[in-house]
């Protein structure tokens, strides 16, 4: 079955608002002056909030037992999606943004990895040939970067792509997990994790907290269900 030509431009219309959203990580982080807990803290606070206020708009009240009762499947996708989070800024603010951002282009084949190791899906030679390029366009723009600093941002960047593959993957078994709960619950965790360790929490004015709610609403919580509703319209119009 053919896919509408709207709900093909709408998917299409989503990803790229969800791109631009994520794409402001680095202008926020570089512009907040505070240890990377503490704007992982407030940025989990807004977003997660942000995310629970669309998540009732778009199911009713009872949808918040999702948050609540998220299932191994929801569970696991907000657990892998934290972990991803907490690497993300302190990774920013370590290295360069290019390094973080062409380590993160190769997700889509570590995802495709892992769905080969775990779920049996095979590759074909055009996604091997890719991949083969991306990893190798890694290892020459990544290959000169600096002791210190720069290494503790790559690895951390290797860790939240790593992350964020398995999470894919997890969604693709468990296809019942609703995406916007788990994004929802994913904040919350990366602010509680975030919490013990966010020395600059009480020195946050009202100019860097506006700052923070904006990072929050703006890169997070309308960059994921933009990212959700996007999987919706791609799926829509396919045999079970």
């Amino acid at each position: 079955m053919g896919q509408p030509r709207s709900e093909r431009g709408l998917g299409i219309a989503l990803v790229a608002a969800a791109a631009i959203a994520w794409s402001t990580a680095p202008f926020f982080t570089r512009l907040l002056p505070f240890d990377p807990w503490t704007i992982l803290f407030w940025r989990g606070l807004f977003g997660g909030s942000l995310i629970t206020v669309l998540l009732v708009l778009m199911q009713g009240p009872g949808a918040l037992r999702q948050l609540v009762v998220p299932g191994r499947g929801g569970l696991l996708v907000a657990s892998l999606s934290a972990v991803g989070m907490i690497s993300f800024i302190p990774a920013l603010q370590m290295t360069d943004v290019m390094n973080v951002a062409v380590l993160i282009a190769t997700q889509p084949f570590v995802a495709a990895a892992l769905a080969w190791l775990w779920l049996g899906e095979s590759a074909t030679w055009r996604t091997l040939i890719a991949s083969l390029v991306a990893f190798s366009g890694v290892v020459i723009t990544v290959g000169g970067i600096r002791a210190g600093a720069d290494i503790g941002g790559v690895a951390l960047s290797c860790l939240m792509v790593l992350a964020i593959s398995a999470m894919t993957v997890v969604v693709r078994r468990h296809r019942e997990t609703s995406m916007v709960a788990a994004a929802a619950l994913s904040n919350f965790i990366g602010s509680l994790v975030s919490l013990p360790f966010a020395h600059d929490i009480a020195h946050v004015g009202g100019h860097s907290l506006a700052i923070l709610a904006m990072f929050g609403c703006l890169q997070v919580a309308l960059g994921r269900p933009s990212t959700c509703s996007a999987r919706a319209c791609c799926r829509q119009g396919r045999p079970p």
